[in-house]
């Protein structure tokens, strides 16, 4: 491993440049003039297929003109040699200037009208190419070819073949595009265009124009294209239509899938293999259409990021075998003290009777508002009053039906976002979309301290002789202390090379609270009187603090309904789990008789089922052990471990919440449970069964249910819809299915009176019910719940917790992650806190007597 250590310290700019020196040698190497066309080729098609990179895997954009640009470099560097301008220079700008006209002007309709418009008009300009070119036949050679091109000149000279001097010509241009797009690609432009490509919405708000966005990545992608083409024209100093058709497109889009198409050596890769592979075969072109096809329905599904994720997916074991990763804890900061602000020169924002309405829904009526510099003024309502909408329509994103937002002296209504941005709005969303792929740095510079889950430069201090920055201790022997800095010089990175990834924890983004945002969301406000002895004795019903006996849960009962078939189950209001056979059963414990098990058919499937029972009469189910038990859990996003050594247990009948501050690891811990994160290591035992490396949905199958943080829902569909959809796994009749619908109807009324609307169309509480009511259609027996107050109005948090409780009675096992404690503490019966993806603490709910408590596990005080 150290010299897997030594390797990584070399700026990781010197292998492809190596690699390029080498390819510009090799006629010096004895390469013969067969193998020095094939790098020639190579290069060029590199070149299309790095165009198909810029526009397709950074901004986003299925565009499939890339063989047209080629074509209009390739006849303008023709057209111009046989006129008598044969300097390579000049035909090279030439035609990377016509190039980029084609793809400006063939890109605005496809833009305006969306990507698959976009992807549409490029494939007719493919389709085109041979009849226009037919067209004006008596200057272009028609079908036949342009044919009377003249060698190339660099200043007066001409470029000989025999000597290889245009073989230089073209890797040179090589080296000096790629060069570019690297450059462009980490700049902020770059930057820009991958958040475009996950949401234009976030773009558009840091004032990023969409639309001009999206056409400068296309018409950038169209520039190489043409040198390309330029390049080409010279090679065999001739040009026919043929070069330029339907099977170069699919063959351009293959090579950019093979080498993955947000890589900037991804072209290279993919190019060298088409070139040197299926090219070189005599007969391919027969069959070319065939292998190309199959080979983009294979890769799409096995090569989703090509062979560079695979490459980066490969360094990533190598830099956690050589200790080249791990997490660190961030900086101290004292207590009380408050982040150095420089002094911001703000405007006025004044809000003027502002009307908007969706379809018959007025969403706001007249609304005025003013807010001063340097002062917070509160928008305040309940869900669905229209606060998001005036948000929306202050930046831009909506257009009031009447009235007037000024931003000082300036109108913005009606302005594009963007616009609005670039007069000084900013803003953040209620649910984070910061750009999962970036990191914090790239995005915007951090303040204050390093936040949690860094992936570091080796370069970081600038040591010559630096074999890289490192934890002093492996992250899986003990607990990461903060970073050691260079092996050599021993300086701690700069704070840019401590950014923290987004997708770490799943939890960072630009505008994620601090330590103290979370003590203050969850009711932990400094100088407020603390405890339950200051607040006197807990308000709590007993019946939510605690049920008396480890273990223990009463059922309520419904009335007895008879099932009208074999698929239905009608009669149940909740899951509640009969004693197994391995199990100690409590006297006067009920036997469930077989035929009233409405399991799946499967035996790995078949779940015990709580039997029907009349109003008034109560089940008891005892548990002997606990139903999920997670034991040394190790996970992550990729080469990033953001959880270490995580254990804990889940009964039945119980909520245990999971607590922590933004990039503790809560989340993530859901989602290996869940199966949407992998296990790395440790084991994940649901019902007695390790399911650690059980598919996601097969674990819904087995009775875990996961509701997401952000109102996970299908916006486009019906409320009703969205709950059928949470019972697909159930394979139950149109009957019985209607029956557990109007149970959850039941249990969330709201939900019954907005069956027909669209779930998009709904405030942000009856969303999070939505969403709790398509997890229990399903009907779990674990309800893994992430955030669920998370944005929404007090009064419908504590509505979302009284379901909790309603569901914690009913026999329903729930792992709760929240950030507002107080209302986690209300439902909770046991509590684990997690600080940079391990366990500060753990203890059951009713031993802890003070939220001061929490307030030191959550600032890493507990036990010091």
């Amino acid at each position: 491993m150290q010299i897997w250590r030594s390797l990584r310290a070399v700026p990781s700019w010197i292998y492809p440049l190596a690699l390029a020196v080498l390819v510009l040698f090799l006629p010096a190497l004895g390469l013969d003039f067969a193998m020095t066309r094939q790098v020639q080729l190579a290069c060029i098609l590199a070149l299309v297929v790095s165009g198909l990179s810029l526009s397709l895997g950074y901004a986003g954009e299925l565009a499939l003109g890339q063989a047209a640009m080629y074509a209009a470099g390739a006849y303008t560097a023709g057209l111009m040699s046989i006129a008598g301008h044969t300097d390579i220079v000049l035909q090279l700008v030439a035609a990377g200037l016509v190039a980029l006209v084609v793809g400006i002007v063939t890109g605005i309709p496809g833009l305006r009208l969306g990507s698959w418009s976009l992807a549409m008009t490029s494939f007719f300009l493919v389709l085109l190419v041979p009849d226009i070119i037919a067209v004006f036949g008596k200057t272009t050679g028609g079908r036949g070819g342009l044919t009377g091109i003249e060698p190339a000149t660099l200043f007066g000279h001409v470029l000989d073949p025999e000597n290889n001097e245009f073989y230089l010509v073209v890797v040179v241009v090589t080296i000096a595009w790629f060069a570019v797009m690297r450059n462009l690609v980490v700049s902020r432009h770059g930057i820009a265009f991958r958040t475009l490509k996950q949401s234009p919405v976030l773009a558009s708000s840091v004032g990023v124009s969409v639309f001009r966005m999206k056409l400068l990545g296309y018409a950038i992608g169209a520039l190489p294209a043409g040198l390309a083409g330029a390049l080409f024209a010279n090679i065999d100093m001739f040009v026919s239509p043929e070069a330029f058709g339907f099977v170069f497109a699919t063959a351009v889009l293959a090579a950019c899938i093979l080498g993955g198409a947000a890589s900037v050596y991804g072209a290279v890769i993919g190019a060298a293999i088409i070139q040197f592979g299926p090219n070189q075969a005599a007969d391919f072109q027969e069959y070319a259409l065939v292998f190309y096809g199959g080979f983009l329905i294979v890769g799409g599904v096995l090569l989703s990021g090509g062979l560079a994720k695979l490459g980066k997916a490969a360094m990533a074991r190598l830099d956690r075998a050589a200790g080249l990763t791990g997490v660190h804890a961030a900086d101290p900061v004292a207590e009380g003290t408050r982040p150095a602000v420089d002094p911001i020169v703000g405007e006025r924002l004044v809000v003027d009777g502002i009307a908007k309405a969706f379809g018959g829904n007025q969403a706001l009526n007249g609304a005025s508002l003013t807010a001063e510099p340097g002062q917070v003024t509160a928008l305040i309502g309940p869900n669905g009053s229209g606060k998001t909408t005036m948000l929306n329509m202050i930046c831009g994103f909506y257009k009031p039906d009447t009235g007037r937002i000024l931003v000082g002296d300036n109108e913005v209504q009606g302005q594009a976002p963007d616009r609005v941005a670039r007069v000084g709005v900013a803003r953040t969303f209620q649910t984070r979309t910061s750009r999962s792929t970036s990191r914090c740095w790239r995005r915007w510079p951090p303040v204050g301290t390093a936040p949690i889950g860094c992936r570091w430069s080796p370069q970081c201090c600038g040591c010559p002789t630096t074999a890289g920055c490192a934890p002093p201790t492996s992250p899986r022997r003990s607990a990461p202390s903060r970073w050691s800095g260079c092996r050599t010089c021993a300086t701690r990175p700069p704070p840019r090379c401590r950014s923290a990834c987004a997708g770490s924890s799943r939890s960072h983004g630009p505008w994620s609270p601090g330590p103290s945002a979370v003590a203050r969301r969850g009711g932990l406000r400094p100088g407020r009187e603390r405890g339950r002895a200051a607040r006197g004795p807990d308000p709590r019903p007993a019946r939510r603090r605690r049920h008396g006996g480890v273990g223990g849960a009463q059922l309520p009962a419904r009335p007895r309904t008879r099932q009208p078939h074999r698929g239905a189950r009608p009669g149940r209001r909740h899951r509640g789990r009969q004693p197994g056979r391995d199990r100690a059963e409590p006297e006067g414990a009920q036997r469930v008789p077989r035929r009233q098990r409405r399991g799946d058919r499967c035996s790995h499937h078949r779940r015990r089922r709580g039997r029907h029972l009349r109003r008034g009469e109560v089940m008891t189910v005892t548990a002997t052990k606990p139903l999920l038990s997670v034991r040394n859990l190790e996970s992550g996003y990729g080469d990033l471990r953001v959880v270490w050594d995580v254990s804990l247990d889940v009964w039945p009948g119980k909520v245990t919440a999971l607590l922590g501050r933004n990039g503790a690891g809560k989340t993530s811990t859901l989602r290996a449970i869940s199966g949407l994160n992998k296990v790395s290591a440790g084991s994940v035992e649901f019902d007695g069964q390790d399911i650690s490396k059980v598919p996601a949905h097969q674990r819904v199958r087995r009775g875990i249910a996961y509701v997401q943080e952000g109102k996970r829902v299908f916006h486009r569909q019906t409320v009703e819809q969205n709950l059928i959809l949470g019972g697909y796994v159930r394979k139950m009749r149109r009957s019985a299915l209607k029956q557990e619908v109007a149970r959850i109807y039941d249990l969330f009324p709201i939900l019954g009176e907005k069956r027909g609307l669209l779930a998009g169309s709904m405030s942000g509480g009856q969303q999070q019910m939505l969403a709790i009511g398509q997890a229990l259609m399903a009907e779990p027996t674990l309800l893994l719940l992430d955030e669920p107050s998370g944005g929404l109005a007090p009064v419908i948090v504590n509505e979302v917790m009284e379901r909790v409780s309603v569901l914690k009675e009913a026999g329903l096992a729930l792992l709760l992650v929240e950030q507002a404690v107080e209302a986690a503490m209300s439902v909770a019966d046991h509590v684990t806190v997690l600080d940079i993806g391990r366990v500060v603490m753990d203890a059951d709910a009713g031993d802890i007597d003070d939220l001061a408590v929490l307030r030191d596990a959550y600032f890493g005080r507990v036990g010091g």
